[in-house]
């Protein structure tokens, strides 16, 4: 994100995000690791459970209220500092959870797996975006249904696929793998084959190898997925939070 000011918006949102810690009671089974308060508005609030962030409000709608009121964004400003921000909270959640001390014990039989879906503001940036690519209403309502019925039927443990370029293999880093996956890698590598980029990323790196990482579904960002894919959507892409930290690599190939 090169531009200036949504810099220093950015810094101004992460200097003053705070968080608080709960304590443990011990006739209380189910509990909540902790909380984020967001310097949007009067303060929206996170709680934490899990490493899954629970809302309490329309987080998108505040924000993007914030970000038109307050600092006068175009809509092309908003999203892109919004994904910024976004891998902060997630690092903050990460924070929380591995905090021992504010980490209650958690009832395995009180975990629900919770459908996707979309608040009224998040469903019109999306249709702003099959806008931009002149899409009809018709179509888009139909093709956000099937990609919001894709994310449902993921299973809760995930294979994916990234192909990255690097001079050696030990140029990789293992602690952020990247947060942009396709879990289909013939598709992956045919989309590169036929492109050519796959032959001419010499600035990158000189070696073009495939990453194969498991993941758990609660690391899927699913806003950027589901944009993602209505801007690209020859690519399948799955987008992680935070650039792809907690993902476990199970495979290096050379192609």
């Amino acid at each position: 994100m090169n531009n200036i000011f949504l810099q220093r918006i950015l810094k101004y949102l992460i200097e003053n995000t705070k968080i608080g810690r709960y304590e443990k009671l011990p006739y209380i089974d189910f509990h909540y690791d902790g909380y984020i308060i967001v310097p949007i508005g009067s303060g929206f609030r996170f709680d934490v459970y899990n490493k899954s962030r629970q809302p309490d409000g329309d987080f998108t709608m505040e924000w993007w209220g914030e970000m038109k009121d307050v600092y006068s964004l175009k809509n092309e400003e908003v999203i892109p500092l919004l994904d910024e921000y976004n891998n902060f909270l997630w690092e903050l959640v990460e924070k929380i959870n591995s905090e021992k001390d504010i980490k209650g014990k958690i009832n395995e039989s009180k975990k629900v797996n919770k459908k996707i879906s979309l608040s009224p503001n998040e469903t019109e940036l999306m249709y702003d975006a099959y806008k931009q690519m002149g899409i009809d209403d018709e179509w888009a309502e139909y093709d956000l249904s099937e990609l919001l019925k894709w994310l449902n039927n993921l299973p809760e443990t995930i294979i994916l696929y990234r192909l990255i370029y690097v001079d050696e293999e030990r140029d990789i880093d293992k602690e952020e793998l990247g947060a942009h996956y396709s879990h289909i890698k013939k598709d992956l590598l045919h989309n590169h084959h036929s492109r050519g980029s796959i032959y001419s990323n010499s600035e990158m790196g000189e070696n073009a190898l495939l990453l194969t990482v498991k993941i758990k579904k609660d690391q899927i960002d699913i806003f950027n997925t589901l944009h993602n894919n209505i801007l690209y959507p020859h690519e399948q892409e799955i987008t992680l939070k935070n650039k792809g930290k907690g993902s476990e690599l199970i495979d290096v190939s050379e192609l």
